[in-house]
């Protein structure tokens, strides 16, 4: 099989992203091998799939950034975690705050948009699936999500601003995909009391 990579993004904040695809690895663990890469500086993914609260990692994804020459994806690499016990089939890519630094210092480089896309080809189809979680923003990182995703997870919830944020993203993923970009908007959040859905 090979491997499909899915994002989760939009530029509005607490919409579900996080929580989706960490939903979504755990769910695909069960009989496939999942790799979760957590692009957020603010990591609660990494929280989540690690157990981890301080952020106790000795590396993590912003080293890709920081050092893509250096640093290969395949060592930041660990199993995921409940309860300090691993979970089958389920892997991270950590990420902690130092990765808002690094992604400043990113800028400059050339190909910076390629950075993930060119360190995921090392992996071959060593997983399933990869999934990337974003910022909230349209920064470095979500960039270069949408640069190597097959598929572009876009939640929104029933909030009035939910739907702030899809515009330029979509206008980011046409650009960048050439008008080729395959997205698909999530509804979170819905009420199933409601029979209509707007």
């Amino acid at each position: 099989m090979k491997t499909k990579i899915i994002s989760a993004a939009n530029q509005k904040g607490g919409v579900g992203k996080t929580t989706t695809l960490v939903n979504l690895g755990a769910e695909l663990a069960r009989k496939r091998k999942v790799l979760v890469i957590d692009l957020d500086p603010q990591g609660n993914c990494s929280k989540t799939l690690t157990g981890q609260c301080d952020f106790k990692f000795e590396e993590t994804v912003a080293a890709l950034f920081d050092k893509p020459k250096v640093v290969s994806i395949v060592d930041l690499i660990q199993p995921a975690k409940l309860n300090g016990n691993s979970i089958e089939n389920l892997y991270v890519v950590p990420a902690d705050v130092q990765l808002s630094r690094v992604i400043e210092t990113s800028l400059t480089k050339i190909n910076r948009e390629r950075i993930l896309e060119k360190q995921l080809a090392k992996l071959g189809d060593s997983y399933d699936f990869i999934l990337l979680d974003t910022p909230p923003n349209l920064s470095l990182t979500t960039l270069n999500a949408i640069q190597a995703s097959d598929l572009i997870l876009i939640p929104v919830d029933s909030g009035a601003f939910s739907l702030d944020g899809i515009s330029p993203l979509l206008e980011a993923v046409s650009e960048i995909k050439d008008d080729e970009g395959n997205y698909l908007i999530l509804r979170n959040e819905v009420d199933s009391r409601n029979t209509i859905i707007n």
